[in-house]
């Protein structure tokens, strides 16, 4: 007898393993027999991926909890803490933590936790979108290892992070990265803004306000199409913006604030039809601000303070709040359509050479709850609206001579001839600009009828003239694109092969015409010669029928008589009888559609013996006559050579 062989414990484990996975290989040979090889790669490759999620998660919570272990204040992270029934606690239960499908941490949001921490090594985290860290006091400030590549948001505002940003974070950005949101504002970082910064396309969201940050706003900035929120203020920007930021098409938010900016302001930033906030305030901008603005509805907050512009003001009316123009070198006078902006509640016009008076259109802006005019050379009375009578009286010192019911100044010494004698003039342009409209609007309705009457006149004469010509041919609402030769051609002589109906009067032909148009022509039967004798009242007669405007009434487009034929034009469809004739076609009428075909023929014929002036008879009546669109919808057709009953 051969001696016992004792087995590890682990060796056994794993010839357990290797019996189940033999068991499960029959089992997945007899599902690749009955549902094929697809199904299963698509097993095998789950189970990869979950063995491989399994590891990175591992991976992710001992890289977590050593972070969490080096932290002097941990009361906020309580929850980081392996469960004690499990060897592989899962963190996407842990506060500010979120995990994608796969269970691989995706999100880490530390915002304003009051953390005093380092940063922790984000190599195991290949999975992370966004990274928040929003608020907590860092003690070695610099920045994370950048090399997750898969991040869409990195937020660390409001830190104490000094130094230079790292060239890493561009190449995460631009070369193959997915970045699209950077807040990094309210920091202490020094040094250039990355180069790669300039190729950033696929950004949407870029905050780096309040650092100390220096950069060529000329050279160090591309174009962004995906770009709505921009925010560079108080930095060390220099350079002057060109003509490129008016290709960033979904910019809403512009603040460049607080730095050397110099130049003109670009006219290209009347392109930007979505921006609502633009904020260029204190720089060194020089030159008139761009009327293409005034063009922007949706700019409704406009700062350009503490810079060096000139010229006039111009057309700003869709700005709600506020509009600060203060401590620049605007002249000429205030513009009435600021009074346009009746939803405005601030406005600063402080520190500049704006002359003459505050236009009366100010009395409108009743939502102006605070105004600063100081240091001008204004003169006249101020609005009696709140916002004026209640300012300081520093809002309006250092000016030319204002008055009016404000704090501080004199009363206003207008007399009362001068105030009547302009009344008068504003009541005599309004009598004539209305008295002009009126002429305008009488002029227009002459005109008019003189037209109509020629045109009605013109068509009696036509009529005459046609009753006198042996080849009658006449078709309403073509304007003579229908021809007599084209008819005859299109049929090739009403050939019977292009016959899709016999009626009681006569014969009905399918003809597509030159120009596409694809029309039913109803050949009447030969008229003995009391008819053709008659030719003025059948012309008539058959006037009557082309004003026939119902939806259930085939509309009838003209008619031609001649000597060889004699038809009335109609618009083409097929007939009941053509489709009640074929069992394929015949089974799609049901029942609810026979109901309605009948009840379409019945709203036809009231309309004729009731609604026409005179009434008129059909007087055949049949599944021939009647034309059925797409939608099964009829129309009554076929009355060419009918009674008119009088």
């Amino acid at each position: 007898m051969s001696p016992a062989i004792t087995v590890p414990t682990n060796v056994m484990e794993q010839e357990m393993a290797k019996r189940c996975i033999c068991n499960d290989l029959i089992t997945v040979a007899n599902i690749e027999k009955s549902i094929g090889l697809t199904l299963v790669a698509e097993i095998v490759w789950v189970l990869l991926i979950f063995s491989n999620s399994v590891l990175a998660s591992e991976l992710e919570v001992e890289s977590l909890l050593k972070w969490k272990d080096s932290l002097q204040r941990r009361d906020s992270l309580s929850s980081w803490t392996r469960s004690p029934n499990s060897t592989a606690p899962c963190p996407c239960k842990w506060v500010g933590i979120a995990c994608n499908e796969a269970r691989s941490v995706s999100e880490l949001n530390l915002a304003n936790l009051r953390l005093r921490a380092q940063w922790f090594n984000t190599r195991q985290h290949r999975y992370f979108k966004k990274l928040s860290l929003e608020g907590p006091r860092w003690e070695h400030a610099y920045w994370p290892d950048p090399s997750s590549y898969s991040l869409i948001l990195l937020d660390v505002n409001t830190n104490q992070i000094s130094g230079k940003i790292p060239l890493e974070i561009g190449n995460m950005l631009c070369e193959g990265g997915n970045l699209i949101q950077l807040t990094a504002d309210s920091n202490h970082f020094t040094g250039s803004v990355p180069k790669d910064l300039r190729n950033c396309s696929n950004l949407n969201r870029v905050r780096l306000e309040r650092n100390q940050l220096v950069a060529n706003i000329t050279q160090d900035f591309g174009v962004y199409p995906h770009l709505y929120y921009i925010d560079l203020s108080y930095n060390r920007l220099y350079g002057e913006l060109t003509p490129n930021w008016g290709e960033c098409r979904n910019l809403r938010v512009l603040r460049i604030s607080g730095n050397k900016i110099s130049g003109k302001i670009p006219a290209e930033f009347g392109e930007l039809t979505q921006l609502g906030i633009l904020d260029l305030s204190s720089n060194q901008l020089v030159g008139e601000i761009p009327k293409e603005l005034g063009k922007l509805s949706a700019l409704y907050s406009l700062g350009l303070n503490d810079n060096k512009l000139s010229g006039q003001i111009g057309n700003l009316v869709h700005l709600q709040n506020p509009l600060d123009l203060s401590h620049n070198s605007l002249r000429g006078e205030i513009p009435r359509q600021l009074g346009n902006m009746m939803m405005l509640e601030n406005l600063n016009l402080s520190h500049n050479v704006l002359s003459g008076s505050v236009p009366s259109s100010f009395n409108k802006m009743l939502s102006l709850s605070f105004v600063d005019l100081s240091y001008n050379d204004l003169e006249g009375p101020l609005p009696a609206i709140k916002a004026f009578q209640e300012a300081p009286q520093e809002a309006f010192s250092h000016n030319k001579g204002l008055c009016g019911k404000v704090r501080g100044l004199p009363p206003c010494k207008q007399s009362p001839k001068n105030r009547s004698s302009m009344e008068d003039i504003y009541k005599v342009l309004i009598s004539i600009i209305f008295v002009a409209m009126f002429a305008l609007i009488l002029l227009s309705i002459r005109t008019i009828c003189l037209f109509r009457q020629k045109w009605k006149e013109e068509e009696v004469k036509q009529v005459e003239r046609d009753s006198k010509n042996e080849d009658l041919f006449s078709i309403w609402n073509y304007d003579g694109k229908i021809l007599y030769e084209d008819i005859i051609e299109a049929t090739e002589d009403f050939d019977s092969k292009y016959c899709i109906g016999t009626g009681g009067n006569g014969r009905v032909y399918k003809a597509e015409l030159p120009t596409g148009q694809i029309v039913a022509l109803k050949k009447l039967h030969p008229m003995d010669d009391k008819v053709l004798g008659n030719e003025k009242s059948f012309r008539n007669e058959i006037r009557v029928l082309a004003k026939i405007r119902h939806r259930s009434i085939v509309k009838l487009y003209g008619f031609c008589s001649h000597r060889r034929h004699t038809f009335l034009v109609y618009t083409e469809r097929g007939s009941l009888a053509r489709i009640l004739s074929n069992d394929i076609e015949a089974s799609e009428l049901d029942w609810e559609r026979r109901v309605k075909i009948i009840e379409s023929i019945a709203h036809a014929l009231s309309y004729m013996h009731h609604d026409c002036t005179p009434p008129i008879i059909h007087r055949d009546i049949s599944s021939n006559n009647v034309l059925l669109n797409s939608e099964f919808e009829a129309h009554v057709s076929d009355f060419g050579i009918i009674s008119l009953g009088y």
